[in-house]
């Protein structure tokens, strides 16, 4: 995928939610008018074709609007990524002007799963939900869903599907929980108090129980990727093209880039997981430059630079022991770990991811 092609913009770290599993920087990010019409200019001067608006919060950002006309002016399609607690028919209307599509966050139908994952907050967006929904589409906005695929709400999805296709949608995407990128967040803090450091460890804790990591015993088929694909087989009799399910360590999948108000462009990749590596900045080193940059990361991938081999052994070795099974990359002495009771289990999975990373090649994103 070139830089032009799609790029997600991170326009605040701010949010007015506290989602377990969020994991946005936590870097303050210069929400100054003048530097982000600035990168909207860039972006649309450079035949950009795409840009998701996302944070934290994008919602909350000043003078947002300004940027997005810009880019709508250039015909660029714009997708605003919020969590809806600001939207009301007025809002709505103001940004039907200026966006294709906006999509909402939808981890469960029952409330106190959704608090749990969500906080409180995001109830009450959920009941208007339905309002919102009817108040986008008759502004001729697209609507789209995120899910986060987490051990809490995994039996959930068959519920949300029954209820978002009661109207007209896009798309749904359902993303693997990525508990390193959480993680990380909290780990590099130092805590300045007794009472920081125990908020610190009880959200680590909390991060833990959204992603069950799996036992040898099982072969790892209890692990949160093994529900993930098993979900993902079970809603394909559905044969609904607008489901995609975005795992972590999709091997086929092409990088994304991200833009933050600073002008810095990371990347994240299926071997670079659990961090955005910065290759460049489009004020300071300009737009050509970062694209050929991130144009050299999609031809050598982890070849890319001398970080990516380690990203990429630790990315291999680092996936369930079924996972691994299919292209070798194993010790027998973890399949002698196994409980022979899950053989079948763990042979299903084996097939069934081979399968998803034959088909990730040819499925666009």
């Amino acid at each position: 995928m070139s830089l032009e092609k799609h790029i997600h913009w991170f326009v605040t770290s701010r949010c007015d939610m506290s989602c377990s599993y969020c994991f946005k920087p936590d870097a303050h990010y210069d929400e100054n008018a003048e530097r982000i019409q600035e990168l909207a200019h860039v972006l649309s001067s450079n035949n950009v074709r795409k840009v998701t608006i996302g944070g934290g919060e994008p919602l909350l950002v000043k003078n947002l609007d300004n940027a997005l006309r810009i880019l709508k002016k250039e015909d660029i399609y714009v997708s605003l990524h919020t969590n809806g607690a600001r939207l009301n028919n007025n809002r709505v209307s103001q940004l039907s002007e200026l966006v294709n599509d906006i999509a909402l966050p939808i981890d469960s139908i029952s409330e106190s799963v959704q608090q749990e994952l969500r906080g409180e907050k995001s109830v009450s967006v959920f009941k208007k939900l339905t309002e919102l929904v009817d108040k986008i589409l008759s502004k001729g906005m697209k609507i789209g869903y995120h899910t986060v695929f987490t051990a809490i709400n995994h039996q959930d999805i068959l519920e949300i599907y029954d209820f978002i296709k009661q109207k007209d949608f896009d798309y749904w995407r359902i993303y693997e929980f990525n508990d390193d990128l959480a993680r990380t967040r909290f780990l590099l803090v130092k805590p300045r108090n007794e009472a920081e450091k125990q908020r610190i460890i009880q959200v680590i804790t909390k991060i833990e129980q959204l992603s069950r990591l799996g036992t040898p015993e099982k072969g790892y088929t209890d692990t949160l990727f093994a529900n993930f694909l098993l979900m993902e087989q079970h809603m394909k009799k559905h044969k609904d093209k607008r489901i995609q399910f975005v795992g972590i360590r999709d091997y086929s999948r092409p990088n994304y880039a991200f833009l933050d108000n600073s002008g810095d462009v990371s990347f994240y990749s299926w071997f670079s997981y659990r961090e955005r590596r910065v290759i460049g900045n489009i004020l300071r080193d300009g737009f050509s430059f970062v694209k050929q940059k991130f144009q050299e990361l999609e031809e050598k991938g982890w070849e890319f630079d001398d970080k990516g081999e380690d990203e990429f052994i630790n990315a291999l070795y680092d996936r369930p022991l079924w996972a691994r099974a299919w292209d070798g990359n194993y010790d027998f002495e973890e399949l002698e770990e196994m409980n022979g009771q899950y053989y079948d289990s763990f042979n299903h999975l084996v097939e069934l991811y081979n399968e998803r990373e034959k088909q990730l090649e040819t499925r666009p994103y």
